[in-house]
């Protein structure tokens, strides 16, 4: 089972900067998800939320600020704002789950995330993610050959749940913990990244379950590694 950083090692450090991804993998993580955005002149930046409010304390959105203003933000008043390009040049390889938010500009983020890869051999074990069967769709009619992940929460009926897991072009499926722990999942089901599972009754649950996930997506990455280390002995 992978332990997987969400937003890095967000539980101690900024979300979404570099020092949470490196933190992470320190802390034994096998891999970081992060969350994709753009900026109004086609940069691409690692940042959650909608607007700037909560993690920058500022109004506007990442979509509506050009590159050079996005560089004077600062994540929780402390760190830079990570491009896309500062991680894979400043992370060992590891896996990378990068989560394609729904956005104004999201056809634009597949078009330059296209770009990026085609220009920029990576070594990394990329997963692209969305809670978008659109965007998922865009990226499958492109030449990129990374896993696409489905991004699933409630409500979602046994019989939706069905019809997802029989694509096959779907490689991963990322289901939050309330999905996976109050769902059925049908004989399909398979490769499943389990979020955002946090204390020791989450994990515990999750190795009780019949069929168990591939990836733990938690934000507390050090006593996630610390706990399935001592239930593998």
């Amino acid at each position: 089972m992978k332990i997987i950083g969400h937003r890095g090692f967000s539980a101690a450090y900024p979300e979404n900067s570099l020092i949470a991804f490196q933190q992470a993998l320190k802390a034994g993580a096998n891999g970081i998800e992060c969350d994709l955005r753009l900026s109004a002149d086609g940069v691409l930046y690692l940042f959650h939320d909608d607007d700037l409010q909560r993690l920058c304390g500022q109004n506007g959105a990442i979509e509506q600020l050009t590159n050079s203003e996005i560089e004077t933000l600062r994540v929780k008043g402390k760190e830079p704002i990570c491009r896309l390009e500062e991680l894979f040049s400043e992370l060992p390889v590891c896996v990378v789950n990068l989560e394609i938010k729904k956005s104004p500009l999201a056809n634009q983020v597949v078009e330059k995330l296209i770009q990026f890869f085609n220009s920029s051999p990576i070594r990394h074990e990329v997963f692209i993610s969305s809670f978008s069967m659109a965007i998922l769709e865009q990226l499958r009619q492109s030449d990129l050959k990374f896993p696409l992940s489905l991004v699933l929460e409630p409500p979602v009926t046994d019989e939706e749940l069905e019809e997802v897991f029989s694509l096959s072009w779907i490689q991963t499926w990322n289901l939050s913990k309330e999905l996976f722990f109050s769902s059925k999942l049908p004989d399909s089901a398979r490769r499943i990244w389990l979020w955002t599972l946090n204390d020791k009754a989450d994990w515990e649950r999750s190795l009780s379950q019949g069929s168990l996930p591939e990836a733990i997506v938690t934000d507390e990455v050090e006593k996630a590694v610390s706990y399935f280390q001592r239930e593998r002995r």
